[in-house]
């Protein structure tokens, strides 16, 4: 789906509307009352998300000249490599602390900056 909509779309749009669904889908999440709302949360987080993790590939291989490009995919790599490795450890340590709706109250800011 996403390579359709590449096609059809700038990156720029694209990216800034797979972003506002995340975010939809933070909010969503972080209000939730109940399993079914938060599901449903989730799926619209995921939705954006999905767009967005190919659409990185292909911005860095628009912004970065044909030199540097292997350099910033290893960059990029090591993000998505990095994330599930501390992620775990650290939102054991939030949920520990505060209730579970500030991992998406958390992450509000930031996909709002983003």
């Amino acid at each position: 789906i996403t390579a359709y909509l590449m096609q059809r779309f700038t990156t720029r749009q694209l990216f800034q509307s797979s972003m506002i669904i995340f975010l939809a889908g933070t909010i969503v999440s972080a209000i939730a009352t109940n399993f079914p709302v938060l599901l449903t949360g989730r799926l619209i987080q995921a939705a954006g998300a999905g767009i967005i993790m190919p659409l990185l590939m292909n911005v860095v291989l628009t912004i970065f000249p044909a030199e540097k490009r292997g350099s910033a995919m290893g960059m990029v790599g090591l993000a998505i490599i990095f994330a599930p490795a501390i992620g775990p450890t650290l939102t054991g340590y939030v949920l520990e602390t505060f209730p579970w709706q500030a991992m998406f109250y958390g992450m509000i800011p930031f996909a709002v900056i983003v």
